[in-house]
């Protein structure tokens, strides 16, 4: 009798003696002589208690054992089965006792070596179930070693146990690793049996995930395409293998967020199996789960709650209520919840999976401390912040010994405990949280990866929370227990006094000291007053109007529009602190060059003055010259200078001739002049106002070097260039002593120095002294400013006159 017959024999009176394994699936299989042993084995699962089935098989081995011998491939069948029973069981060191017994002692006999993979492969889920991953990966170098003396370095059992080395490489978090070990699989699979064979996709696969964890995208964008294309050529075969590699595929597009591709190869994956295998076999039960994390990302949450229901009754009809499988389509489960907000479910079965893996797994399983991290984040979005420390120290305490301090489980939870201490306001803890999270990132991926950025960029964020706490207490405006918040007078008046203070440094361009200033009461007022408190506002409105004073223009436009949003809500649009938040906003946009924009924002606010104030209200005054300004920058010159002249004439009659902003509003109407061509008339409003402002204000003022770069601008539309050229040194000068050589107003000082060398034709040194002042803009204020882009224009225009022949000969 041949070993196929005796085995048949052996199922067959499995089967007559025991009516609970009869099933249609396992009489059809005796009948047609096809033995796929351990999918018979899986059909008995589904009969009745792992403890029956175990007895059953241990009865069996015993008998065979003495009938055919110890050796015999029948009897080592038997003994792999009840290994695998053991595992299902959770026995996870009594299923390691009998497949190190078989594959470690007894590999060199004949029977052994073709199961080797497949043996390799349940002692390494044993061993990986026990978090013994060292272990795992020394057993498995150990065992490919021998595999490669004796088959070669291209064999089967030699590719295949390298792929089961990459899945304990993984685990284990080492991705470079896993992915050399894996392309070596790929290479071998695409030599051995093509690069479109099953083997070779599923590989592929599988690297996607390691391209996943180590942020190259790039690369996995083309492999999830090859894979994909692949599944797509050979998806009439029906092997486990393919319904595999389909499923993984679609694991590896959802997690690049490809949710339509991930849904569609995940359907395909889910017909293949339901015909091979059925509606309740495993692999199928799994693509389900798959699936329904597509639709909850899809927040197709309806679907993915019927999915996983039913992967959930699925899986408890096979082995039991609150089985392995179960419970990971239950942890699921709690996500769709907890994304829904639905907070006390999410809670419920996240804890209901952390018991459940307690009683299922050895203590302190990874997979145990991950439902428990699940449960962190849970805790947390729902604000309960003192358990959701406890948990995630809990995991924490589980993840640094068994992965390491710098595995991604293990920063990702550095991460969560740092934002919960930070949402209690402990500052310190989640500072050094984040710090460890930082270093631990930079140490495995870089310090140029976008995870270490980002971490660094939180432990940045922390430090300055706590250094503006040590500086509110410091200032005594930090809330004590004995502080009343709101009604505390005290509190409050010291909080103006120190507002005073900061609008003083400004006012002498310590600049540093008042931001400081600035920051420590905006962090204070959101701690007592709250985000959309109108003090808040304020403080948000001074840092902004500090940020651009100092050229930040892109966060000062961030906070004036968080300033002009909260006053809409809590003042209304037509209060006076809105209309000058509106006015702000205009501002920096203005100085961005974003024009448009800008004059609607100067209409409005001017509108909303006049309302409020009267039409001859200085700061409705204020938003009509601003509004004077934008519209001469766009060429709308006719209204511009109606604009103009009635503030000029509003001014000089209730301010005088000499007072700052009416020098200020001869300055808008002379530019408006020169603009229109009236140079003459524009040159003679430019020397009252520079006579007026050198008299009152002095030689060195801002408001006098704002003057005497006007009538700069005047002369050179004249023609006037030694006037010109020895006036506008002197500005530059005094500019230079007074801002420093990189400021904006220095650098168009620098720029009209150069552009009157080109006008006089001296192209070589404009050339020269042009690049200087764009490399310093380019400093200043960036690439994507447009002064930076016209000076760069400008630049290229005198290079181009500099490099043509006639016009340096004609100079």
């Amino acid at each position: 009798m041949t070993d196929l017959e005796r085995e048949k024999e052996i199922l067959g009176q499995i089967c007559h003696a025991s009516p609970r394994y009869r099933s249609t699936k396992v009489q059809s299989w005796l009948k047609d002589g096809y033995i796929p042993f351990f999918d018979f084995v899986h059909e008995f699962k589904k009969t009745g208690p792992l403890a029956v089935l175990k007895a059953d098989y241990t009865n069996i081995a015993q008998d065979l054992e003495e009938e055919l011998g110890p050796d015999h491939i029948l009897v080592l069948d038997q003994k792999i089965v009840l290994c695998d029973i053991l595992e299902e069981e959770g026995n996870f060191e009594a299923a390691e006792e009998g497949l190190s017994e078989i594959l470690f002692e007894r590999r060199r006999e004949s029977t052994v070596r073709q199961h080797i993979p497949a043996l390799l492969n349940r002692l390494a889920k044993a061993l990986r179930a026990q978090n013994k991953l060292d272990f795992a990966e020394i057993s498995t170098r150990n065992l490919l070693k021998r595999l490669e003396e004796v088959y070669g370095a291209e064999h089967m059992h030699t590719l295949k146990t390298l792929a089961i080395l990459a899945e304990i490489l993984v685990e284990k978090g080492d991705y470079n690793m896993a992915e050399k070990v894996l392309a070596r699989v790929t290479s071998g699979f695409e030599r051995s049996l093509g690069d479109q064979h099953i083997n070779t996709l599923a590989t592929r696969a599988q690297l996607n995930h390691v391209y996943l964890h180590l942020s190259k995208y790039e690369k996995l964008e083309q492999e999830c395409k090859y894979v994909s294309e692949g599944i797509k050529k050979t998806v009439e075969i029906q092997h486990r293998e393919h319904i595999i590699a389909a499923a993984d595929q679609s694991v590896a597009l959802e997690s690049q967020f490809r949710l339509r591709e991930a849904r569609e190869t995940g359907e395909q994956a889910l017909a293949m199996s339901e015909r091979s295998f059925g509606f309740e076999h495993d692999t199928t039960l799994t693509i389900l789960g798959n699936l329904a994390i597509v639709a909850m990302k899809q927040r197709d949450y309806t679907n993915a709650e019927s999915l996983l229901r039913r992967a959930i009754a699925g899986h408890d009809k096979i082995f039991g209520e609150s089985n392995r499988n179960s419970l990971v389509h239950l942890g699921h489960l709690a996500m769709v919840y907890q994304t829904q907000k639905k907070y006390q479910a999410a809670e419920k079965l996240h804890r209901r999976v952390v018991n459940g893996r307690m009683k299922v797994l050895p203590k302190g399983h990874l997979h145990t401390l991950l439902s428990l991290g699940n449960l962190t984040d849970c805790l947390h979005e729902c604000g309960k912040y003192e358990d959701a420390i406890q948990m995630g120290l809990q995991t924490l305490e589980g993840f640094e010994p068994i992965l390491g301090k710098t595995h991604t489980s293990t920063l990702s939870m550095y991460g969560k405990l740092a934002s919960i201490y930070d949402a209690q306001e402990d500052y310190e803890l989640a500072r050094k949280m984040y710090h460890r999270a930082y270093e631990g990132r930079k140490l495995l991926l870089g310090a140029d990866h976008a995870e270490t950025i980002r971490d660094g960029a939180e432990l940045v964020a922390a430090t300055k929370r706590l250094d503006l706490v040590e500086k509110a207490k410091a200032l005594e405006i930090w809330p004590t227990d004995n502080c009343k918040g709101n009604d505390d007078q005290d509190h409050n008046a010291r909080m103006k006094l120190l507002r005073t203070i900061a609008l003083a440094m400004q006012g002498k361009r310590e600049y540093s000291k008042a931001g400081d200033l600035y920051r420590t009461l905006l962090f204070v007022n959101v701690k007592v007053r709250g985000s959309d408190h109108p003090d808040t506002m304020i403080s948000v409105s001074d840092l902004g109007t500090l940020l651009t004073n100092t050229h930040k223009y892109t966060d000062a436009e961030r906070l004036h529009v968080v300033a002009l949003s909260g006053r809409e809500k809590t003042l209304g649009a037509s209060h006076v602190d809105t209309l000058y938040s509106m006015s702000s906003l205009a501002d920096v946009l203005r100085l961005q060059g974003q024009h448009g924009l800008a004059e609607v924002w100067y209409r409005r606010a001017a509108r909303g003055r006049e309302q409020a104030l009267g039409v001859e209200n200085g700061f409705t005054l204020t938003s009509l010259s601003n509004l004077a300004v934008v519209l001469t920058q766009q060429h709308e010159l006719t209204e511009a200078h109606e604009i103009a002249s009635h503030v000029l004439e509003t001014r000089h009659r209730l301010l005088g001739p000499d007072h700052a902003l009416t020098t200020a509003s001869v300055n808008n109407l002379a530019l408006i002049l020169r603009k229109q061509g009236s140079y003459s008339t524009a040159e003679e409003l430019n020397r009252q106002n520079l006579d007026a402002c050198e008299r009152t204000l002095g030689d060195n003022h801002p408001s006098t070097l704002i003057a005497a770069s006007n009538l700069v601008a005047t002369l050179i539309c004249r023609r006037n260039y030694e006037e010109a050229e020895k006036l506008n040194g002197r500005v530059l000068r005094s500019r230079e002593e007074l801002l420093g050589g990189e400021d904006p107003d220095t650098l168009k000082s620098a720029a009209i120095e150069a552009r009157l060398l080109y006008l006089q034709r001296d192209f070589v040194h404009s050339q020269t002294r042009y690049s200087s002042v764009v490399e310093a803009t380019e400093r200043a204020l960036g690439q994507g400013h447009p002064i930076y882009v016209s000076r760069k224009r400008e630049l290229q225009l005198i290079r181009e006159r500099t490099a043509d022949p006639w016009m340096t000969s004609n100079a």
